[in-house]
């Protein structure tokens, strides 16, 4: 329900009805696990060059 809509007695009955999501598609399932993937090597990623960076920084002021 978007922010703009009025809300109604029937969309109130349903506010605390979960639908269950349909399971994915072998294709869908491996493009998620890919995507999730690569997210997680974007971050291991990150983290290293900042610990190296701040590795050299330390270095430099302890000279």
């Amino acid at each position: 329900m978007r922010y703009h809509e009025i809300i109604t007695a029937e969309s109130t009955a349903e506010a605390g009805i979960i639908r269950p999501i349909k399971p994915m598609t072998p294709v869908q399932a491996n493009r998620e696990a890919d995507r999730c993937a690569g997210i997680q090597k974007r971050i291991r990623d990150q983290t290293a060059a900042t610990t190296r960076r701040i590795a050299d920084l330390r270095a430099k002021l302890a000279r």
